[in-house]
């Protein structure tokens, strides 16, 4: 779909019918905004910011914040863990990263439980040859799971500032510091409560909706939130 912005904005100005550049594509908007930084309130987040606002017009739902992490950012994350545990359900092929992040890959993942570090986290969250883009993105849930399990207790044990600080510039964010104690305490709170076990997924993908269907699927997660 051609993504709109909030009437009023001068991204809206710019694109009155939707975001039309790169065929239309959104996730180019990240790329063309951080370009043209003027078209938000300028400085290195400019394109996170158009995400947001993008995102929050499809919506209906005020999106305040993003975190940011690219390929080589991931990769540092994970090892800063310690790595990440994941199940993996079927054999699929190990591509190669698209930078050095270090490390030599195998030939497949194979079925059972895995111990990831940066580059083999990155790979296996990327794999899609085996079946689809929807397949992968149940794979990238299951690598999701695994650094909330791994960052969890460090978050616990030193407070989620310190982890934070911990990635350095892996990770680029708009949430205020002085916002992350109480973020830490949502984290305690989850924990508590049984852990990434008890966060509910909505599937928004065939056969349940069809991709193409995007004002449908936007509705559900208004439905849902």
């Amino acid at each position: 779909p051609r993504i709109e912005f909030p009437p009023g904005t001068p991204l809206a100005a710019r694109f009155p019918d939707g975001f039309d550049a790169y065929e239309g594509l959104t996730n180019a908007v990240y790329t063309f905004v951080d370009i043209e930084r003027s078209l938000t309130t300028g400085g290195e987040d400019a394109g996170a910011q158009a995400v947001k606002l993008g995102i929050s017009q499809f919506l209906g739902i005020p999106i305040q914040y993003y975190v940011l992490v690219d390929m080589a950012g991931f990769s540092d994350v994970v090892n800063v863990l310690g790595g990440i545990d994941v199940y993996v359900t079927k054999r699929v092929p190990a591509p190669d990263n698209p930078l050095d992040t270090g490390g030599t890959l195998p030939k497949y993942f194979e079925i059972g439980w895995a111990h990831l570090d940066g580059t083999f986290a990155l790979s296996y969250a990327r794999s899609r040859k085996a079946d689809s883009d929807y397949w992968r993105m149940g794979r990238q849930r299951c690598v999701l799971a695994g650094l909330f399990t791994a960052a969890a207790p460090l978050s616990e044990s030193g407070g989620l500032p310190a982890l934070v600080s911990s990635f350095g510039t892996s990770v680029r964010t708009d949430i205020p510091a002085d916002q992350l104690d109480d973020i830490g305490q949502w984290v305690h709170l989850l924990i508590e409560h049984g852990g990434i076990t008890t966060v509910r997924t909505l599937h928004l993908a065939p056969p349940s909706v069809e991709s193409s269907h995007w004002r449908s699927i936007a509705q559900h997660i208004r439905d849902v939130v």
